[in-house]
Parts: C-alpha cells; structure tokens; sequence
C-alpha cells in the first residue's frame, strides 16, 4: 500500500466514521459537543540505539494503544454512560526524532557501533553496526465507548502506525568503516484493544439479576472500596470479604481499615434479619453459608466487647502476604487485565 492509498484509507475510514456520530447521535438523549481535532505533537527528542529504542517504543505503544487509558470506564462527558449511548475519538499524533542518547546522554556514532549487540546469534557480530539517524512516526488513534447496557460500558480503541527511519551501516568488524546508509518505512494496524466491561454502582443501588433483586451495601474495610448485596426477597447477604464464616477478610493492605470493617459489620451488614443466609466471598473449610444469627454467636470475630479491640486484634494479625499478591491487586483493579 502506497502512501496515496494510506491516505485515501484513512479519509475514507475518518468520513464513515464521522457520519456514523452524526447519524447516531440524534438519537441520544443529550447531545455533547466535542469536535474530532488533529493533535499535531512535534517531540524533537534523540533516538537512542536502535534496541533501546524499541524497547522504548513497545512500552510507548502498551500505555497508549490500551483502551482503559483514554478514560475511565462508564464515563462520557462527566456522566455516566447509558445503554446505546456512545462516544468515538480520532486523536493524529507526528513524532519527529533526530539523533541518539542514553539517559539523556549524546552518544555519537563511533560510540554506538562500539556498544556490545544485544541479539549475537551464530555468525552475528559482537557489537552494534547500525546506527539510526532519524525517524518520523504518524500515530493515528481511534477510540470509542458504547453503553451496552445502563451500567456496564464497553471501551475500544486502534492504532495505525506509519513510520520512516534513516540508518547508517558500519562494518561490523576491524576498521568499522562507515558501508552506507539506507531508509526503513513500516506502516499498519500496530494494535487492537478492547477493555472489559465494567458496572458501576453505589451504596443502597439496586440491581436486578433475573428475578432476584439486589441492593448494594457499602462496606468498607477489607478494603476501602468493598460492597455487600443483600437480596431481601430472597433473605440472602452476599457479603464478599467483609463478612466470612467464623471470620472476616483481612485488612492490612488494598487500603484496609479495621475501624471501618468494625462499622460496617455493626452499623451494616448485622442490622439484617438475624435469619439471612449469609454466602461469603470465600471460604477455607467447607462452609458454603451460614446466618447472621448463627455468626453472632460462634464468629470469634464478633466478640470483641468495642471497636478499638477489635481494630487491636487485626492490626496485629500479621498475616503472610497472599500468594502473587504483586500481580493479582493490580490484575483487579484492570478488570482482570495483567
């Protein structure tokens, strides 16, 4: 594909999608006024050596080309999206980068060819010998996000990547004369990203799961954004991490807080009917549920006379860390993405 054809492309793809928000967008129920701009970003900043730029440029493209970085999930235009509601962006970005450096140090050509090569295979040879110059990058991105439904939203975004590098080759043993230079040009889809769905709530909403109702009890403590849901209908708490059988979730890190896991218990969750069935978020020993009468009176948790005991007690608990703790908090709080 030549450069006109890319460009024809492009325009083709930039009017479809142009006339797809006009059309749609009629039938939103409020309208937002954000034009489609060109950013035209000119960084004239120096290219290191070539595997050190690439490196640079794969995790350039993971912060950008990922969905969940544009904006928070189920937002659009400070509110929240609703079921058949949706937003599209085109952002254009122009790198422009001339010469080489390392940790902000100019390094010359004589001292890059003299650098060991990282990819010595076979026959390869033990240090650099192509040393890049320049390079222009066209970054165009298209970004959405579509209320599937009045609660959950879906984020996808593209990047097409046109780049043109100018290299020089030296031989790449004894004299390391200078052979000659040449032009690299690589263009295309670099990536596709698709974030996952994500429901938002807050505390006394209801959500409606065939026909069993569920209220949202906000219960802080094992950590600072922790949630219960109680069916009333059906007498059942689901109470997460907050609440467990014969126990309650840690709160030593994800931002826990032993008082306020005491004010949810006490204040929230144990002012249900004593007969609710209680399902914890997990359990160690078998246990599948249990009751809030039944807890009340066998939990060792809940026996503590006052709040500071209580907070005494699990402040001091000094449990091990979780097995890949590192990479599960994380991994929850990207919807499961590592």
């Amino acid at each position: 594909m030549n450069k006109t054809t890319s460009n024809q492309v492009f325009l083709l793809l930039f009017m479809t999608l142009f006339f797809s928000v006009s059309i749609h967008s009629n039938d939103m129920e409020h309208q937002h006024d954000m034009p489609m701009s060109e950013m035209d970003h000119q960084h004239d900043m120096p290219m290191s050596e070539m595997e050190h730029h690439d490196m640079n440029e794969s995790s350039m493209h993971h912060e950008m080309h990922n969905a969940a970085h544009l904006v928070p999930i189920g937002i659009m235009g400070g509110e929240v999206h609703m079921k058949g509601h949706f937003m599209m962006s085109i952002k254009q970005m122009r790198m422009s980068m001339e010469g080489n450096s390392n940790d902000d140090i100019s390094l010359s050509d004589s001292e890059i060819i003299n650098l060991p090569n990282p990819y010595t295979m076979m026959n390869m040879p033990s240090k650099l010998s192509v040393v890049p110059q320049e390079m222009e990058m066209n970054m165009t991105m298209i970004g959405g996000m579509y209320g599937v439904s009045d609660r959950q939203t879906l984020m996808f975004m593209g990047m097409y990547i046109e780049k043109d590098m100018n290299l020089l080759t030296y031989s790449p043993m004894m004299s390391r004369n200078l052979l000659g230079g040449f032009s690299s040009k690589t263009q295309g889809l670099s990536s596709v990203s698709i974030d996952c769905l994500s429901a938002t709530f807050i505390d006394a909403d209801e959500i409606d799961i065939g026909d069993i109702n569920l209220k949202g009890i906000y219960s802080p403590g094992h950590t600072d954004d922790s949630y219960s849901f109680y069916a009333p209908k059906h007498g059942m708490l689901f109470s997460g991490d907050t609440l467990l059988i014969r126990g309650t979730g840690r709160t030593d890190f994800q931002n826990g807080d032993a008082h306020a896991q005491y004010d949810s218990l006490y204040e929230r969750l144990l002012t249900l009917p004593e007969d609710t069935t209680l399902y914890s978020g997990h359990d160690y020993k078998g246990w599948t549920s249990s009751t809030l009468k039944e807890e009340r009176q066998h939990n060792p948790r809940l026996q503590f006379a006052n709040k500071k005991s209580y907070a005494d007690f699990m402040m001091n608990l000094q449990l091990p860390n979780p097995k890949l703790m590192d990479i599960a908090v994380p991994a929850n709080q990207a919807c499961g993405n590592s």
